[in-house]
């Protein structure tokens, strides 16, 4: 089992269009985390909800648990440059995707593409915990929303992962499905591939406010092009599912005390 990862980590990598998160002062670093699949080398992105739990998307998980791992830096290309042994991270000892995600996952629409993973260990220090979005009427179309994650910074060679970067992008439809926002990338601003599972938030009073979780692409099928991040993007809406979310939460923390 490798130690780091080892592919596509030779290049810069970003969000599409935005601007690196090179400190952990910085209130969107502080809950963000760099997820990574020994067994397939899948890169994903989460965001940290206390008791050492995480909120990614439901096709971020493995078939195994114990593949899984959790990093806390916001830049790992960095990192890796330097002492690597003394990066952060931990080992994911639980994953509950939504129990409709893997019967959702050819829809084309409302696939619950969200789960949550805990990790075993201390939450290093510096890092704080997402608040969810408190009022869902903030929520409506043309809201500015900030994307974070660790995914590519070129939808076409979709190379690069590992440093963390965040953009400010406009909601194109709140109608798009039930459980699922439309968010707009035509402007050369959005999430791509890497930054699955990483967390949109609205700024409301200069605090950061967790709403959605990028799910995956989306092209408009009267262009007829490919998905290369230049379009849209889907991010389930997490207030949907936060009753779920706390009662998972809420379950797995009382059978630990057991």
């Amino acid at each position: 089992m490798t130690f780091l990862p080892q592919t596509e980590m030779s290049g810069p990598s970003q969000i599409i269009g935005g601007e690196e998160v090179t400190s952990l002062t910085d209130s969107i670093a502080r809950v963000t985390v760099f997820i990574y699949d020994s067994l397939t080398q899948g890169k994903c992105t989460g965001t940290l909800l206390g008791n050492n739990f995480v909120l990614t998307a439901s096709h971020c998980l493995s078939s195994n648990a114990n593949s899984l791992y959790v990093y806390f830096t916001p830049n790992l290309l960095t990192s890796l440059k330097q002492i690597p042994q003394n990066i952060e991270r931990r080992k994911v000892i639980a994953m509950i995707p939504f129990p409709m995600a893997k019967a959702n996952i050819n829809n084309t629409k409302n696939l619950s593409d969200i789960a949550i993973i805990r990790y075993d260990g201390i939450t290093p220090k510096y890092y704080a915990f997402a608040s969810f979005l408190p009022y869902s009427q903030y929520l409506k179309d043309g809201a500015l929303t900030v994307l974070a994650g660790y995914g590519a910074n070129d939808g076409v060679l979709k190379k690069g992962s590992g440093v963390l970067r965040k953009v400010t992008t406009p909601i194109a439809s709140l109608q798009f499905s039930q459980t699922e926002v439309l968010v707009e990338q035509r402007k050369g601003k959005g999430s791509c591939h890497g930054d699955s599972g990483g967390p949109a938030f609205l700024v409301i009073n200069n605090l950061y406010y967790l709403w959605g979780v990028a799910s995956r692409g989306y092209v408009d099928t009267k262009t007829n092009l490919k998905d290369d991040c230049n379009q849209f993007s889907i991010y389930t809406n997490v207030i949907y599912y936060s009753q779920w979310i706390k009662e998972v939460m809420s379950k797995i923390t009382s059978q630990v005390k057991q």
